[in-house]
């Protein structure tokens, strides 16, 4: 982390959690694509359950990005239930994106999947995920 997102960090920790996570929507939208400095300062901080829900779904829902780094950040303190239900609701329509989700996302869900039970939670997301695609086309 450079001298600037250091400043950064220590500001967004004097803000509330609600502060912060609108701080980091605002100053890194999606559409710049400039989002890795955004991936470094969620995972600087600790957030309320519902900040985590809506960084997670600004980010990672309705993009898919060519590399695990975004899935992964979120991995770093997000529970896998809670970050399986992120995506609810949520279908990529192109075949190409459902390969790149699920490949990418697939990296940091596999790392966080300790029992069987969330190897199972990781797979029925990334079938339906598939069956969606099917559906599509």
């Amino acid at each position: 982390m450079d001298a600037e997102l250091r400043r950064r960090a220590g500001a967004l920790a004097k803000l509330s959690s609600q502060e912060a996570a609108a701080w980091i929507m605002a100053t890194y939208p999606v559409e710049t694509g400039r989002i890795r400095d955004a991936m470094i300062l969620v995972q600087h901080r600790s957030w309320k359950a519902r900040e985590q829900f809506a960084l997670a779904r600004y980010y990672l829902v309705g993009t898919v990005w060519a590399n695990s780094y975004p899935y992964e950040a979120f991995s770093q303190f997000m529970s896998l239930g809670n970050y399986v239900r992120i995506f609810d609701g949520w279908q990529p329509s192109a075949h190409r994106d459902v390969s790149l989700l699920t490949y990418f996302l697939g990296i940091a869900l596999s790392k966080m999947a300790k029992k069987e039970e969330d190897r199972r939670r990781v797979d029925e997301l990334m079938n339906r995920l598939w069956e969606g695609v099917a559906d599509n086309e």
